[in-house]
């Protein structure tokens, strides 16, 4: 800045403002991403209020104390988890499935020999990006931090070696057991929630799962 004012200096100061904005940008939406305030599109770089937005979801989100189904009162991180564990194993385990085949029996057949070959088709790799360029860029991510976003934007670094996962998924049948390890989220349907039934539970799955997945659903 004390240097003479010749045209290199000037460029010089021209690409630091714009890396330090930058910066200052990506810094602004991670935390705007933290708060989930997407509502807030312009003003001020206002770190301090997407701090004090996260510090608020943060500590309203968090489970403190449960009852069980036999009316006991948990406050223990451990025992709320196994709580929590116990109660959704419960609800979603199968309790043994009948021969339903007869359902079908009054069904008539509606793939096409056309069709059923088209379906059963090698996947492509336009059909790979096709399914990561629908998904929302924000969606909350996994517990390895990457969002949609993150493989959208960088696509022409991380863009083959997806291709390449996603379709020795699809096509040749590789393990992938390690990226369809999905996480369940305790979203509150009322405020202050103690019994388990007042709580939906969502998925958080790898983006690489979803791809596979979303691949195969728009071709069906």
């Amino acid at each position: 800045m004390e240097k003479e004012r010749d045209d290199e200096t000037l460029a010089k100061i021209i690409d630091t403002r714009i890396q330090l904005n930058m910066e200052i940008d990506k810094d602004e939406r991670y935390w705007e991403q933290r708060a989930r305030i997407n509502w807030l599109q312009l003003g001020d770089k206002n770190i301090a209020f997407f701090h004090k937005s996260a510090s608020i979801r943060k500590k309203t989100n968090t489970i403190n104390k449960l009852e069980t189904d036999e009316g006991k009162e948990v406050t223990d991180d451990s025992e709320i988890s196994m709580a929590a564990t116990n109660y959704f194993q419960g609800l979603f385990s199968s309790k043994g499935v009948g021969n339903l085949s007869y359902l079908l029996s009054g069904i008539e057949t509606s793939i096409s020999a056309e069709i059923n070959s088209i379906l059963l088709e090698k996947f492509s790799a336009e059909e790979i990006y096709s399914a990561l360029k629908e998904m929302g860029p924000t969606k909350a991510p996994r517990h390895d931090g990457f969002p949609a976003l993150f493989f959208q934007n960088f696509w022409h670094i991380v863009g083959p070696d997806v291709e390449a996962f996603c379709l020795g998924v699809l096509n040749d049948g590789e393990d992938f057991s390690s990226s369809k390890m999905t996480e369940i989220v305790l979203l509150p349907k009322i405020s202050n929630p103690t019994n388990l039934v007042n709580f939906r539970p969502i998925s958080l799955c790898t983006v690489l799962y979803k791809i596979v997945a979303k691949a195969i659903v728009n071709r069906l």
